[in-house]
């Protein structure tokens, strides 16, 4: 039987999946797969744990979960609390109300150990979102601190109640269903759940992110390493024989590690490659003599030593200095090198002064009583808590920058931007009294998500004139359009059709409608490249010959920040057209208003930089209206610009709308 020991190739094997994470999230790019030193340390923690409660179960036939539960806590929970309580006191300093709320409840989740949920149902994980959320990385811990609950009742059932042959072959199948659920999940067969569980099949509409983030997804990674406990009895006698298995895991361990990106399913069946990677190496490097002593390297032992705090600190690091520094980009050599050191350091300090008081004992004693480490650690969860709900409640405590816009005005803002859309004619509900079919004008407006912008122009524009009908199509990018057998075909339906794909094409294919319709009006950020315009676009112009086309754009896009964020950070709007945040007259968009302007269908181009940049310069355009921010996001404009962007319109393109129908009364 294998006993419980220290190994020192486990720390070293734990030293390569820590630094594999800090260099992924410091943009060493040839790190682009780091983020599988994750996983390796679930099939650290899948062997360890089983192996402790398989011992102690043959040895004694009992298992005690109070003294379970109390090493994990005292392993885990000085600092854990400790890294929060510096990241509290970072965002109290650094970040705006809107961040400041959002950080305080990711604190809340993380605390009670379901950080992986919310963080879950939010942006993904590599989404630039990330950047915002110093406390991301603790979606993998709360992933073990369920598994703690979860995993020894099962073990100590098992080995109790059941024949012990039988032990692996039940954690085989529970390796193999998890395993199973990641390819059902992630190809979208989760919708053969909506028959039979209507409500819990809408908790899995994004599989990826549902693989990735929730821990029965996670278990054939730990029972993994869980099988390698009965496994590494069958060692062979020659140990040589160890040395190309430890070869393989090596390479099968860092392969991923440098190949593997942000765009790689994950975990599912490529998580694979890594945890047994990981499983030989726990399973050779004990008695390896060559390979093994490349993890008995005193370098990474030191550094496994310190995995715990080091994942804990350094994306705290990272995400609070990008804060700090307003660069979001690619960090120089330099910085990530700063950045790298000071997270090591970080974690050298907190293992010695954090970590070890509450975990070494002197004697038989330990140097921290029990109901002393327990009360402490309990009230200052409370605290932390207390105050998390405190900050979240309340605008994230706005009175620390009576100045920044709080999440609540953003939130206004970017409801009402789309508001008079309420008022509009839906192509789903022509018979609304918000309809006017007798008009001597039919206009069907459309595009992605900023084709609001153009109806909220137009209906600006025009709202003296009661015989122009605004049909509003909604967003194309919401579903999947293209042309077959000569009809409009809807091909994606959106979770639970809810962009009503289907029934938006039945409609535009009535030949009643499309035959009346006058002049198709689409706005779009990238115009064509969503990919649903053009099946749009050519299916009315082959069913309506004398069709009229208008295109608007390009938007302005801020990106990866918010121009929220940017107003937050700089005290003023003038700062969302700052050229080292804001694209506006790159290529992309040039290619698109080429792309535009030559098509075949000669459409009117209303160009919103002509409208906004006086001179055709970033530095000449609008970034408010009526004291209001051009926009809240990273591209949609507010109400307020909108309904600026079409008086404006009006003034530069009077005559071309005129020719199309859209003359002003009296003029």
């Amino acid at each position: 039987m294998e006993h419980t020991r220290y190994r020192a190739d486990i720390d070293g094997l734990r030293a390569i999946a820590v630094l594999s994470v800090l260099l992924f999230h410091v943009d060493v790019t040839a790190f682009s797969g780091g983020y599988v030193g994750v996983d390796v340390f679930f099939v650290i923690s899948g062997f360890l744990i089983t192996r402790l409660i398989r011992d102690e179960v043959l040895k004694t036939g009992k298992f005690s979960f109070a003294n379970f539960y109390l090493r994990r806590a005292r392993r885990l929970l000085p600092g854990f609390f400790f890294a929060l309580a510096l990241c509290f006191v970072a965002a109290f300093f650094l970040f705006p109300p809107p961040q400041m709320e959002s950080f305080s409840k990711s604190l809340s989740y993380s605390i009670i150990s379901l950080a992986n949920f919310h963080f879950w149902g939010q942006s993904g994980y590599f989404d630039t979102a990330s950047i915002y959320k110093p406390l991301l990385h603790i979606w993998s811990l709360s992933v073990e601190e369920q598994f703690y609950l979860v995993w020894p009742l099962l073990l100590v059932l098992l080995l109790v109640k059941t024949p012990r042959r039988m032990v692996p072959a039940i954690l085989l199948l529970g390796f193999s269903l998890s395993l199973y659920m990641n390819f059902v999940f992630a190809d979208g067969q989760v919708y053969v759940l909506t028959k039979y569980f209507p409500t819990a099949s809408e908790w899995f509409a994004e599989g990826p992110a549902s693989i990735f983030y929730l821990m029965p997804f996670r278990i054939f990674e730990f029972a993994i390493g869980a099988l390698l406990v009965w496994v590494i009895e069958y060692q062979p006698k020659n140990k040589f024989v160890l040395e190309p298995l430890m070869l393989a895991g090596l390479i099968m361990t860092i392969y991923p590690m440098l190949t593997y990106t942000e765009k790689t399913l994950f975990p599912s069946y490529n998580a694979l490659m890594p945890c047994f990677g990981a499983a030989l190496l726990i399973y050779g490097g004990g008695d390896s003599r060559y390979c093994g002593s490349l993890l008995r390297t005193p370098v990474l032992v030191e550094i496994g030593k310190i995995s715990y705090s080091l994942y804990l600190i350094h994306w705290p690091v990272i995400v609070f200095f990008k804060y700090y520094a307003y660069d979001f980009g690619s960090l120089s050599l330099f910085e990530k090198f700063t950045i790298s050191a000071v997270s090591i350091l970080a974690a050298r300090l907190m293992y010695i002064y954090v970590e070890q008081p509450f975990r070494k004992s002197t004697g038989e004693k330990q140097k921290v009583p029990t109901r002393v480490f327990l009360t402490a650690h309990g009230a200052l969860g409370i605290i932390l808590i207390a105050l998390a709900v405190s900050a979240s409640n309340y605008n994230g405590w706005a009175w620390r920058m009576p100045n920044s816009l709080t999440q609540q005005e953003i939130t206004r803002g970017q409801s009402r931007r789309a508001s008079p859309l309420r008022k509009g004619c839906n192509i789903l509900d022509l018979k609304s009294s918000n309809c006017r079919p007798d008009a001597s004008l039919q206009v069907l407006l459309a595009g992605d998500s900023h084709y609001y912008v153009g109806y909220n122009m137009f209906a600006e524009s025009f709202r003296s004139r009661q015989d122009i009908n605004l049909i509003i199509f909604s967003a194309v990018n919401d579903c999947s359009f293209t042309i077959e057998d000569n009809q409009l075909t809807a091909l994606g339906m959106g979770w639970k059709n809810k962009g009503k794909c289907q029934e938006r094409a039945a409609a535009l294919s009535d030949p009643e409608f499309n035959e009346q319709l006058d002049v198709l009006v689409i706005s779009s950020q990238y115009m064509f490249r969503n990919g649903s315009e053009l099946p749009i676009l050519e299916y009315l112009k082959s069913k309506n010959k004398d069709l009229k086309v208008v295109v608007i754009g390009p938007y302005i896009e801020v990106s990866p920040y918010q121009c929220a964020d940017i107003i937050n950070r700089f005290g003023g709007s003038a700062f969302c057209k700052d050229e080292r945040f804001v694209s506006y007259f790159g290529e992309d968009v040039k290619n698109d208003m080429y792309y535009a302007e030559t098509m075949q269908y000669k459409p009117l181009y209303i160009d919103i930089a002509a409208l906004l940049c006086s001179q055709g310069t970033l530095g000449s355009c609008l970034t408010e209206a009526e004291g209001v921010p051009m926009m809240y996001d990273g591209n949609h404009p507010s109400l307020e610009f909108s309904l600026l962007m079409g008086r404006r319109m009006l003034e530069e393109y009077s005559t071309e709308l005129g020719k199309i129908g859209f003359t002003i009364t009296g003029k």
